[in-house]
């Protein structure tokens, strides 16, 4: 009735069927907006909530990934809209302060994008250890405007095909 082939191929699609159906997912780079440069993936997403959050609003981009964007204003009327993550390949500019910080407890540092340098977010370091190891003791707030998806930037730059003649 089928070939070999056929019946391979269509195995093959049913397996992609049932990983579709087991919601598998693959985490989505991370570039900076401004270069392309990799900065981390969705599975580094963590939720660190702030009670100086101005406002918070859960999206489900980078695939299945579940992000809080929150949003913050510094002391120079500026405002940010913030979502947090493990770790990021970024280059700290600044020293460590503990003033103003928008998570408690924790310093900041400017971070950069290393390869063009654009402003990316800060690196917040916990100030004084705790016992209760499920409290992160430092973690990257990534300005949400200056980051892009790879799944994303692939599309929005070469676009859906040209089928003119």
């Amino acid at each position: 009735m089928f070939k070999p082939n056929i019946r391979r191929i269509l195995a093959i699609i049913f397996f992609i069927s049932w990983l579709n159906a087991k919601d598998f997912h693959v985490p989505e780079i991370i570039l900076c907006r401004n270069c392309g440069h990799e900065l981390t993936n969705s599975s580094s997403v963590i939720d660190v909530n702030s009670e100086k959050v101005e406002k918070i609003v859960n999206y489900t981009k980078l695939g299945n990934t579940s992000i809080n964007i929150q949003r913050f204003t510094n002391p120079n009327g500026q405002t940010f809209n913030v979502f947090t993550v493990k770790d990021a390949n970024v280059k700290q500019v600044s020293q460590p302060i503990e003033e103003f910080s928008w998570f408690p407890g924790y310093s900041w540092t400017v971070i950069c994008c290393p390869r063009c340098g654009i402003h990316l977010g800060w690196l917040f370091k916990i100030v004084i250890p705790s016992v209760d190891k499920s409290i992160a003791t430092k973690f990257v707030g990534l300005i949400y405007d200056q980051v892009i998806s790879e799944n994303f930037a692939y599309s929005a730059h070469f676009g859906p095909p040209s089928f003119a003649a």
